[in-house]
């Protein structure tokens, strides 16, 4: 039986089912749910890959003769149209959520004082609370 698919994956809620538990038992929970979310990804794209093998085998079928139903290949073609388009739509959310990961800063706290977002040093300001000039 394959695992779960991703709209069930995506309904399910990501809530711990308990709130006592050490922080390594969250760390295992939170491997489990990635390899799930993993797993059904590569799910689709091995279903997606069978759906457009089946719509090739039609037309070559059609093609040589063998199958008569042109009804049996516009079924064929539509589902892997539909599995492509599905996949594609996966891929372009993996791909959103690793660049906006990636496009994170995340600003450290520094004891010498405080960063600005590109990493250079806010000017200190003098004791009277201004940073010079007129």
């Amino acid at each position: 039986m394959p695992g779960p698919s991703i709209l069930e994956l995506r309904n399910n809620s990501i809530t711990p089912t308990h709130q006592v538990g050490t922080n390594s038992h969250r760390t295992e929970e939170k491997r489990d749910m990635f390899g799930a979310i993993f797993g059904a990804a590569l799910n689709n794209v091995n279903t997606t890959n069978k759906y457009l093998s089946d719509a090739e085998n039609e037309e070559i079928k059609l093609a040589m003769g063998e199958a008569t139903s042109t009804h049996d290949l516009a079924i064929a073609l539509q589902k892997a149209s539909t599995a492509l388009q599905y996949t594609v739509t996966v891929k372009n959310s993996f791909m959103e959520a690793y660049r906006t990961l990636i496009n994170m800063q995340i600003l450290l706290p520094s004891p010498l004082g405080a960063l600005c977002a590109g990493g250079t040093r806010l000017a200190p300001t003098e004791p009277g609370g201004e940073t010079g000039g007129a």
